[in-house]
Formats: C-alpha cells, sequence, structure tokens
C-alpha cells in the first residue's frame, strides 16, 4: 500500500510538470476538439456584455447566443406568412370598401383562342381569376371577343360562371345568344348596345355597330343625356385609336375616320372619362382629346402562335371612391403583380402619363 502511494504521488507530479511545460500540446492529446463558433459582429444588447464572462464553461454564453439567433430564424420564416396576411388585408379592405360605397370592377378583354378544344384560352382564365378573387369585384365586365366565332358559347359561359360565382359578369353583346344567354337589357333602338347603373357609375356597353352607324351614334347620344351619373365609362370591342395607326395599320374605328370622330366628340361632349376595347391583345392606355382609352386585350388570346407565348395576360381593376379623387385604373398581370397604376382625370396628364402600353410580359 505504502509502495502503490508513492507510485500515484510520482505519477501526479510528472502529468503536472508537463502541463507546466506544455499545456497546449498536452490539451491537443488528451482533451476533445473543442467547439468552434463564428460569433456575429452584431449581437442583441441583452447579451452584448455576456461573452466569455463565465471562466469555467466559456461556451455556454454562445450556445445562449446562438440559441437566440435560431429563435431570430424562426420568426424569419415565420415572416413568410406575411403573405396570407396581405391577402386577408385586402379582403378586408375589400369588404370594407363595399361598405363604405367604392364601387370596384374587374374588366376583361379578348379571351378567344381558335386552336383549343372550347374556343377560349380556359388556363390564363382560371389564372387570371385566382389573382382576381382577391380583390373581390363587385361586377366584371368582359369585352371583346368572348370565343373564337366557330364554337359554341356553352362551354365559356359555364366556366366563367363557376369562375366568377355570385358576381355579375356584363360581356358586351356581340351575338344573339350572348344577350339571351346573360340576359342582357339591350335597347330596343341600338340592339346591340346596353347600359349597367353602379353605385351612380354609368357603364356602357355595345358591340360593333357595322351599318348601322346613325343609329348607334344616336343610342350613345341618347344614353349619356338620360343616365347622368357621377362617372361616365364606355366599353366597346374596337379601339378607337389604334396602336399601330401611326405604321398605317387602323384594326379598329379609325378605319372610318369620320365616324371615329363623330363617336369620340360624343364622348367627350357627354363627359365619359374613359373608353375601354380589348381588340387588341396587349395593355395600352393613352389620353385622347380629353379622355383616357384603355385598350385591355390579355383576357387569353394570344399574339403570336409560337411554342414561347410571352403574350401579357392581365385584367384592369377600376376603383371608384366616394371621397371626391376620382376613380383609379389598376391593372394586375397573370401572377398578381400590379403592372400600371393610375388616377383617372379630365386633366391633361403629365407628358410621361401620356401613352403607356405593354404587349408582352
Amino acid at each position: 500500500m505504502r509502495y502503490l502511494l508513492i507510485l500515484s504521488t510520482i505519477l501526479f507530479q510528472n502529468v503536472q510538470a508537463q502541463l507546466t511545460e506544455n499545456p497546449q500540446k498536452v490539451e491537443s492529446q488528451h482533451s476533445p476538439t473543442p467547439r468552434t463558433h463564428h460569433i456575429p459582429e452584431q449581437l442583441p444588447p441583452s447579451l452584448q456584455n455576456s461573452v466569455y464572462h463565465d471562466p469555467l464553461d466559456p461556451y455556454r454564453d454562445l450556445e445562449e447566443i446562438f440559441y437566440h439567433l435560431q429563435q431570430q430564424d424562426l420568426q424569419e420564416l415565420k415572416s413568410l406568412s406575411t403573405i396570407r396576411k396581405e391577402m386577408l388585408e385586402k379582403r378586408e379592405a375589400a369588404l370594407k370598401a363595399q361598405k363604405e360605397g367604392i364601387l370596384r370592377v374587374a374588366i376583361f378583354g379578348n379571351s378567344a383562342l381558335d386552336y383549343t378544344k372550347n374556343g377560349f384560352n380556359e388556363v390564363a382564365l382560371q389564372l387570371l381569376f385566382d389573382e382576381l378573387k382577391i380583390k373581390e369585384p363587385q361586377a366584371i365586365f368582359f369585352i371583346g371577343p368572348l370565343i373564337e366565332s366557330n364554337f359554341p358559347l356553352e362551354p365559356f359561359y359555364n366556366k366563367l360562371k363557376q369562375l366568377a360565382g355570385d358576381i355579375p359578369v356584363y360581356p358586351t353583346p356581340d351575338s344573339p345568344e350572348i344577350v339571351e344567354k346573360y340576359n342582357l337589357p339591350v335597347s330596343k333602338e341600338f340592339p346591340k348596345g346596353y347600359t349597367v347603373f353602379l353605385k351612380n357609375t354609368l357603364f356602357a356597353l355595345f358591340s360593333k355597330p357595322n351599318e348601322d352607324e346613325e343609329g348607334f351614334l344616336k343610342w350613345i347620344e341618347t344614353t349619356l343625356q338620360e343616365h347622368p351619373g357621377s362617372y361616365r365609362f364606355m366599353l366597346g370591342p374596337t379601339a378607337a385609336f389604334s396602336t399601330l395607326a401611326t405604321e398605317g395599320y387602323y384594326a379598329g374605328l379609325d378605319r372610318w375616320m369620320l365616324f371615329r370622330n363623330k363617336f369620340w366628340n360624343l364622348l367627350r361632349s357627354g363627359n365619359v372619362l374613359a373608353y375601354f376595347a380589348g381588340n387588341e391583345v396587349l395593355y395600352d392606355r393613352s389620353y385622347r382629346s380629353g379622355l383616357w382609352q384603355i385598350l385591355t386585350g390579355g383576357g387569353g388570346a394570344t399574339r403570336s402562335y409560337n411554342e414561347k407565348d410571352d403574350t401579357f395576360y392581365h385584367f384592369v381593376l377600376l376603383t371608384v371612391p366616394i371621397d371626391g379623387k376620382g376613380p383609379s385604373l389598376e391593372v394586375y398581370d397573370i401572377r398578381g403583380r400590379r403592372r400600371d397604376h393610375l388616377h383617372l382625370s379630365f386633366k391633361a396628364p403629365a407628358i410621361s402619363q401620356f401613352r403607356i402600353s405593354i404587349s408582352n410580359n
């Protein structure tokens, strides 16, 4: 027993001597690999003065720091839910707007597509309505061709009814079948036009007048006289000013220049704020002699039949407030991004706002 005691004492003295001479070497031979941490430059104020304050466990405070940072990361992940929060806020804003009397309507144009099963672009229409539902409009206006002329209306009618739900839909009266299916209150004097009056705002819709130019102009004049309204909007199937007119290509009412001028002068004298048309597959807004022309043909028709589809699919959201600031116009693409925003006014806008055109995505 005595010899064991002496031997233990000698061994302890040898180990102590080695620790004194080269402590780092001994630690590397006998100690586990120390943990390493990256200490961030900016620490929470509550932890800035706590680093290495415990000489017995220098890692305890670091673990506390990294636990805190992990909690911050979790908070950042949770912040992704702000997308849903924004959607809910928009929904609440839409409900509040309805209660306050603000009118919000959506305007689509030109969904016809001839190489599809039913004559219209179902995929684009579905995606656009997925975005539109968040806005919760009180009405939907559809201008321009709904379907290709050689297709039946029933599939389009059923699809739009499914997408719109209880929201009323008002298309341009392009055919007797559309008038009958949607029970449109067309005028007896001019059966290719009708009016919708929503919250002191007038919407007048018409299809191509063809040979009945005088009856068409008379209907517009009478309509604007009989329906005062705080704001007035005209919606038709074709542009009054074609976007390629400067290149000599006329695709709208400007093919008959004198007739177009009479039409435009009636809108001006009748205090129409904007004219919406949907025959061109693009979005274009321009200020023309006292009122706005808005071309919105992004409801499903394509610009070309190439493999790469870069069509600017979109819809217009028109909001008419009661605060006297005037209506506002927003344009949303198929991904839900707002691509244009404009306050409509009779006053001439800044030069930079005279013309904006988007033809591809």
